[in-house]
């Protein structure tokens, strides 16, 4: 792949590949999805927080339509959500433009509460993981914690993740501790694997192709393929043993600043690469001053 070096507040030059003038981590074969609320292509980015139903664009939608089939439409991530008004969450866009999720842990107490907000991988991707459980994938989320989760320590509380069957995780990031995988062979690395603390974080982790009866093409898809949530979806989720009193505890608020999902099968990328222009990247944009997402302001959780 070839690479440029990025000058802050100094934009690509529009004779490059389209991939890169996007996002310079994003393959120009094998990016799968790529969501990132401000990213230069939309201008002054979209406003608002898409609503139940509606979409949020796919910016490495035409690497993924070469891989999988596909529009522009059908390839963007779908908005699953229930509930976030209201005395049980919120929705806003911060400052410089995250979408931050706002889950109460007050007012989310019983076993059929199931506030979240979602952004959901769109079904040919999901065909596509599905015919091809050997492929290696990165699966990587910067964020903005802005309140802990209050589940007991060990209680999956994912905030990204990809089914690999009834029983089984092909990639999750858990906001509550360990990534999946997290060891054996099918690991590839991880970034920010613990428990996520308060403030700015980049998680990401690398899966080898695995075995499973995978089914998240049509089955479930809201709770088995969530490239970002948070709050209650059952699956994936601390919330699948019932009630949300301790230890399951309640889900934390979150900031989503981008989200991104590759095939290293597809690109002939190793999770090293990957990771260290991804987190570069991260660093730039939201811990460096001038970046699109550094010193950000937001309502705090209450």
């Amino acid at each position: 792949m070839a690479t440029f070096i990025r000058t802050p507040g100094v934009n690509p030059d529009t004779s490059r590949p389209s991939a890169l003038s996007i996002d310079p981590v994003a393959a120009q074969t094998g990016a799968l999805m790529l969501v990132d609320p401000t990213n230069p292509i939309f201008g002054k980015g979209f406003t608002g927080v898409p609503a139940h139903g509606a979409t949020v664009p796919n910016l490495a939608w035409l690497s993924a339509a070469a891989a999988v089939g596909g529009t522009q439409a059908s390839l963007a991530a779908v908005v699953d959500t229930v509930g976030m008004a209201g005395a049980k969450g919120a929705l806003e866009r911060t400052a410089k433009g995250g979408i931050h999720a706002i889950f109460s842990q007050v007012n989310n107490t019983a076993a059929a509460d199931r506030t979240h907000y979602s952004l959901i991988v769109p079904e040919p991707i999901r065909t596509y993981l599905d015919a091809n459980p050997d492929h290696n994938i990165y699966l990587s989320i910067w964020g903005r914690n802005t309140r802990r989760t209050d589940a007991a320590s060990g209680q999956v509380v994912s905030i990204s993740g990809i089914d690999a069957g009834t029983t089984a995780y092909r990639a999750y990031l858990n906001d509550n501790g360990s990534t999946a995988p997290s060891t054996g062979g099918s690991f590839l690395g991880a970034r920010g694997s613990g428990a996520t603390p308060l403030g700015n974080y980049i998680k990401n982790v690398g899966a080898a192709g695995t075995t499973g009866a995978f089914s998240i093409g049509t089955s479930t898809p809201t709770e088995r393929a969530r490239l970002w949530g948070i709050g209650n979806t059952g699956f994936l989720n601390t919330y699948a043993g019932g009630a949300q009193p301790a230890p399951q505890g309640h889900s934390g608020s979150h900031i989503l600043y981008r989200a991104y999902l590759e095939d290293l099968t597809l690109s002939g990328r190793t999770y090293a690469q990957v990771d260290a222009l991804d987190s570069a990247y991260y660093t730039e944009e939201v811990l460096t001053p001038g970046g699109r997402y550094y010193g950000d302001t937001f309502t705090a959780p209450v």
